[in-house]
């Protein structure tokens, strides 16, 4: 199984560049180095362990790199052979492995240890080398404490015999291969890192201080040139530093930390500075971990000029243009910014219409960040594949603050399309101002590719339908308040149920508001029950621009402040022109075409224990009989019918044993029991129908899967939908998670769509019957694999493979 990723890796911890092939490697704490380059150029290279990997080198122009793991091995990687492989490892004993360098063209990959010490790897033959430089040989004979660990090895750019070792407790040495002498720098200030000159014959330093200071390698006892850039005052600690030139001969230096501590925490920047200019400082989100630049020319030995700098952070990957005032970030062809807000829910759709994805890309270049750099993405090796998928494929992310993402996925490479806020019709109570349990985070995500309706629901009990535009439109957006199921449950046994109380009466109000309202047209609760509801939606006619546009709001109250309610699975269709939304007690369904509540049950009643739903809409402006007579009659006459003959009032109700093989015996519903599945789909709703109707299947936590029958009326915008149980009950073992239901052919199916239209509101007719609504294939025969009895294997033993294979795929 081929497996494709995307996004930051999680936990990265070092960044390496090839500036030949231009790829950049990312190790990450989970044993996987990222490589990128190009659009479709991503592929990861897995170590046998989950180690994490510490420190990653280029073999640079040889399709090869080094990795050091936590477990101190070294590992060898060839990536220019179809299958990436390690080819070669060495492990170190007793020693921790903590940093690698490796110098363009050079026959050997240096070394540092958590010891002090330095060894040498040959790239030829992947072994140690017997050259040792210990640490008690490299620092003064005055020194009484021990170094510390290797913290940077760097050679010299014109001497390959000569390199700079680093350690843990700010000493510097100079060390000669041949000759094995040493130089030492100055220990006041501890340095922390240091950069050659291009000629090899300065270096500068970043101190512990926060200042910078510059040697001439003939007389390192003491800086030719120190400079504090944030100030004589006290300063945190330089962590890394690359001194480069310009291509107008002007000093580069590019260094992380040193800002002053009177600023109180520590603020992870990077520090910009010109000879001809003033300095830079560009503020960070996140802790900085390492930067690398990426020149021009790889050779160390003359001015490389460097055009971009990849920032690797904690959660997140930079690409800095050096070319242009004020650094901005260059926009990455790969989506790395994936969980720049965590990501909280995700949907995937195939097949989807070529129309979808141009329509969505189209509004999405609209959306196009401000502030980006014009210059083209400069990791710019390797070629992508061609993936040839044959159908569209769309991905929806949804986050933290309440965002939803789109992005294409028909080839490897994951790119992004369009972002919507679903937060700004939203607006958090004052009282709640603070509270952790109020979120934005999307929590589930339902797109119908057919009609382009987007469904939208939050962790806090807020669900939005989203109408996609393609042009900007001012309108109000509908809000449905849900109400509050009762708690109370009830038992289907022999015993007689309590009497119902009276239904509860919806009011619906007017759709037309005034311009100075701030509240949208709603349908409320009348009974003035005391429900939370933590948000209220901004209902003011708002100009809003192309794309998906809010339409309806549904609000699920709070049984109290300190008791959250959220929607446990949503379900929309559109070709009937109802949301159903399933809750921790019970079922809500919503009329998409009115805007307005259908039912509302609790989980007990969804059993048919009550001759009337708990909650109904009462609609006005209805010839008789009216829709609440006709349910009540459908219901009682449907419950007669299903669960015997039995006189049925709206005081009692009894149930009468069943030798149906779908109803239940002796069932006991518990009163913690959610609605954990909802499904559309036009089927037989009872066993032996001679014809089939729009129906939702309802699945419980407790392992009940319960059909409910959908009456669609002639006109939509006068008369609501029925909704009627159709008896079938079944019960299986364990929670219901998903429902999905399968033709003769064993092909998936899905409830009917309708076709995307742009059409005003008033004009909807959505779910009438005249039409002729009928299930969608999702998944075609040739994706099912394919299972035969073993009678029929015994049959067809003795006939040959070809055969059998085609027989398999066309059976008589």
């Amino acid at each position: 199984m081929n497996v494709v990723r995307h996004g930051l890796p999680d936990d990265a911890r070092c960044l390496a560049y090839d500036p030949v092939q231009r790829l950049l490697a990312i190790g990450s704490g989970h044993g996987v180095v990222r490589v990128i380059g190009d659009v479709g150029v991503d592929f990861a290279l897995k170590h046998e362990t989950d180690h994490a990997v510490n420190h990653v080198q280029f073999l640079i122009n040889e399709g090869r790199l080094v990795t050091a793991c936590s477990n101190d091995i070294i590992h060898l990687w060839d990536f220019r052979q179809k299958v990436p492989e390690i080819i070669r490892s060495v492990q170190l004993n007793k020693e921790a492995v903590t940093c690698i360098h490796l110098p363009m063209s050079s026959k050997w990959l240096y070394v540092g240890t958590d010891k002090g010490n330095v060894y040498f790897v040959s790239i030829a033959t992947f072994q140690l080398s017997p050259y040792i430089i210990n640490w008690n040989k490299a620092i003064d004979l005055s020194c009484r404490v021990h170094p510390g660990s290797v913290r940077q090895i760097g050679v010299s750019p014109v001497e390959p015999g000569k390199i700079l070792i680093a350690f843990d407790k700010g000493i510097l040495v100079q060390w000669n291969l041949a000759t094995k002498e040493v130089d030492r720098f100055p220990y006041d200030p501890p340095i922390k890192c240091f950069s050659w000159h291009y000629e090899g014959r300065m270096i500068m330093t970043g101190n512990v201080d926060g200042s910078i200071s510059v040697y001439n390698m003939r007389k390192t006892t003491e800086p030719q040139q120190r400079t504090s850039p944030h100030g004589q005052g006290p300063c945190r600690p330089i962590n890394a530093i690359d001194w480069k030139l310009t291509s107008d001969g002007d000093q580069f230096v590019i260094f992380s930390g040193g800002m002053p501590t009177e600023d109180g925490l520590p603020v992870p920047a990077l520090t910009f500075l010109r000879a001809s200019k003033s300095a830079t400082v560009l503020e960070m989100e996140h802790p900085i971990l390492s930067f690398v630049t990426l020149p021009n020319i790889p050779f160390t030995s003359c001015p490389q000029q460097p055009q971009a700098l990849a920032v690797l952070m904690k959660g997140e990957l930079l690409m800095l243009d050096l070319l242009t005032a004020g650094y901005p970030c260059i926009e990455s062809p790969h989506a790395m910014d994936l969980h720049e807000v965590p990501v909280t829910c995700v949907a995937y759709y195939s097949d989807c219409a070529s129309d979808l994805i141009g329509a969505i890309t189209l509004v999405g270049c609209k959306q196009r960040r401000k502030g980006f750099s014009e210059k083209p993405w400069p990791v710019s090796g390797g070629i992508g594949r061609e993936c040839a998928t044959g159908h569209q494929e769309l991905i929806l992310t949804g986050h933290k603050d309440g965002s939803v993402r789109f992005w294409q996925a028909s080839g490897e490479n994951l790119q992004f399309l369009y972002r919507l806020k679903t937060t700004s019709h939203f607006e958090r109570l004052e009282e709640w101002e603070g509270c952790e349990k109020v979120s934005h985070a999307v929590k589930s995500i339902e797109l119908c590719v057919d009609s382009r309706l987007l469904l939208v629901c939050g962790v806090s009990g807020q669900v939005t339908l989203f109408r996609f535009t393609k042009t900007e439109s001012t309108n109000t957006i509908a809000v449905v308040h849900i109400p509050q199921p009762s708690a109370s449950s009830c038992n289907v046994s022999d015993e007689r149920s309590p009497p119902v109380p009276p239904p509860r009466e919806i009011r619906r109000q007017k759709k037309i508001v005034s311009r100075d309202s701030t509240n949208s047209p709603d349908t409320s609760d009348a009974s003035g029950d005391e429900c939370v509801f933590p948000f209220k939606v901004r209902g003011a006619p708002v100009k809003r621009a192309a794309g998906y546009q809010p339409e309806l709001a549904c609000l699920v109250p709070w049984p109290s402040p300190s008791q959250a309610d959220s929607v446990t699975t949503t379900a929309l269709n559109s070709a009937f022109g109802v949301i159903a939304l399933g809750l921790s007690n019970g079922l809500a369904l919503v009329d998409i075409a009115q805007c307005a509540l259908i039912y509302a049950w609790t989980t007990s009643e969804l059993y048919g224990s009550d001759p009337t739903p708990a909650i109904q809409l009462q609609v006005a402006d209805v010839s008789s009989p009216s829709p609440v007579e006709v349910r009540e009659s459908l219901f009682c006459l449907t419950l007669q019918l299903t669960i015997g003959a039995v006189p049925i009032s709206r005081e009692t109700i009894g149930v009468s044993p069943s030798t149906s093989n779908h109803s239940l015996d002796k069932l006991t519903v518990n009163g913690g029991e959610s609605v954990s599945s909802t499904t559309f789909i036009h089927s037989f709703s009872r066993r032996n129908d001679n014809r089939v109707a729009p129906c939702l299947w309802v699945g419980t936590s407790a392992g009940t899967s319960i059909a409910l029958n959908l009456i669609l009326p002639q006109d939509r915008l006068v008369s609501t939908v029925v909704v009627a149980p159709s008896g079938t009950i079944v019960k299986l073992r364990g929670q219901v998670l998903y429902q999905t239901f399968m033709d003769q052919s064993f092909c998936l199916l899905a409830g009917g769509t309708e076709s995307y239209k742009e059409t005003s509101k008033e004009s909807k007719d959505s779910g009438s019957p005249e039409k002729n609504i009928t299930n969608r294939v999702s998944v075609h025969l040739f994706f099912i694999a394919f299972y035969f009895s073993r009678r029929n294997f015994e049959k067809s033993r003795e006939i040959k493979v070809n055969k059998r294979q085609t027989d398999r795929f066309h059976p008589n």
